[in-house]
């Protein structure tokens, strides 16, 4: 068997198992839906607007020149007759749109593995997470589609508030803000703070694609064409492994939606909204950034013996730990979801009680990639590291223009 089969198998039968421990878990607590999606949006968004050249052009600029080998051309080549061919470009697009159908041609992709992190075994296949790349035309249309989606969700302020990533003005800066600013002002208070970091297991690939039409339709009111076209884009989708040039065989795509497309993204934050109701119903503070969240909640530490104690044994955490994470993995198990099992889920942090931060501050930065000081603020080298990147971007902007 070719290293790309193998790839194949271990990815295919990841999702399996997946599924199957939700579907087994799903069996052993009687969960039929434990959240449904009440049918109550006021908004409807149900036709896509026809797009022009100049439309499609400044878009098509803003999607990354990454060349797919489905393509006939590459994308740096396909740049310099670009504008020859933008009428068929934009003439495809509208049809797509108009029909409500995305081309079965479009929907298949090549995917490569790619090493999770730099200093992870290369001859593990769990070291490595799928991630797709689709053809030019394909990748076009769901910019366009995403554009259209985002200014919707926009206008009728349906994005969660608290979800940073894949929207204007947000970033994963403004979601580790977010969260430590009410960290420290809740230890500044006093309070000491439990912090739930939720990291799920193969979360793109996961999604149910029947239970994110639903959701499509009747939290977000997305119907009429637009939620044709998204339940073609969906379907009969296609992928194969290529490793070292050599191709794996064909694979159907009954679930997920796709890394490295460019309506994905958008597809799996909406798919997972009602975690926020979750969170809001148990008077949780939260922050997500796509499959990335943090529940977080402060409270009085009234008892001084009782915190020490809990601080040794840990044993007022752990019963509150199990009491959350009871009710957000029966939320992630109705929605085909699983707790990943690489990494820890949650920590107690204690106000000025204790002086060590260092189990706390271990896990916070391994899970965001900052470094923080002994009072949870910005290390000094991010700080400066964050001064370079700024001179730098400044530099290449400067460039650009005398360019």
């Amino acid at each position: 068997m070719s290293l790309a089969n193998s790839f194949s198998d271990f990815f295919t039968q990841k999702i399996v198992k997946i599924r199957g421990d939700i579907d087994d878990e799903l069996l052993s607590k009687n969960i039929e839906n434990p959240m449904p999606d009440a049918d109550s949006c006021p908004y409807e968004f149900h036709t896509f607007r026809e797009v022009g050249k100049d439309e499609v052009l400044h878009l098509i600029q803003r999607i990354a020149t990454k060349s797919c080998s489905l393509d006939p051309l590459p994308v740096v080549m396909l740049n310099h007759c670009f504008k020859d061919i933008l009428p068929v470009v934009v003439r495809i697009i509208n049809l797509s749109l108009e029909s409500g159908t995305m081309p079965d041609s479009l929907k298949i992709a090549v995917v490569q593995p790619l090493l999770k992190k730099y200093n992870l075994s290369y001859e593990e296949f769990c070291s490595f997470r799928p991630i797709s790349n689709l053809k030019f035309v394909s990748k076009s249309i769901e910019k366009v589609v995403a554009v259209q989606l985002t200014d919707y969700l926009t206008e009728n302020h349906l994005h969660e508030k608290f979800q940073s990533a894949y929207k204007p003005c947000h970033s994963t800066e403004t979601a580790l803000l977010r969260v430590q600013n009410d960290i420290l002002q809740a230890l500044d208070n006093g309070d000491s703070v439990i912090l739930v970091l939720l990291d799920l297991s193969a979360a793109f690939d996961t999604v149910d694609h029947s239970m994110l039409l639903t959701r499509l339709s009747k939290r977000f009111g997305i119907r009429g064409r637009v939620l044709d076209w998204l339940t073609s884009y969906l379907t009969s989708r296609k992928l194969f492994i290529r490793v070292e040039g050599t191709d794996s065989l064909l694979s159907d795509l009954d679930c997920g939606v796709p890394q490295g497309s460019v309506l994905g993204p958008l597809l799996y934050s909406l798919y997972t909204a009602p975690l926020a109701d979750v969170a809001r119903r148990h008077n949780l503070r939260f922050h997500f950034f796509s499959d990335d969240g943090q529940l977080y909640i402060a409270f009085k530490t009234n008892d001084r013996d009782d915190l020490i104690s809990s601080k040794i044994r840990m044993e007022k955490f752990e019963i509150e730990q199990a009491k959350w994470e009871e009710v957000v993995s029966s939320w992630m198990s109705g929605k085909s979801f699983e707790f990943s099992t690489e990494c820890e889920n949650g920590q107690m942090l204690v106000g000025e009680i204790f002086a060590d931060m260092t189990k706390r501050k271990e896990k916070f930065e391994k899970k965001t990639g900052v470094s923080l000081d002994n009072y949870y603020r910005l290390a000094a080298s991010e700080v400066e590291n964050g001064k370079k990147r700024k001179k730098m971007s400044e530099s290449n902007g400067s460039n650009k223009a005398l360019g």
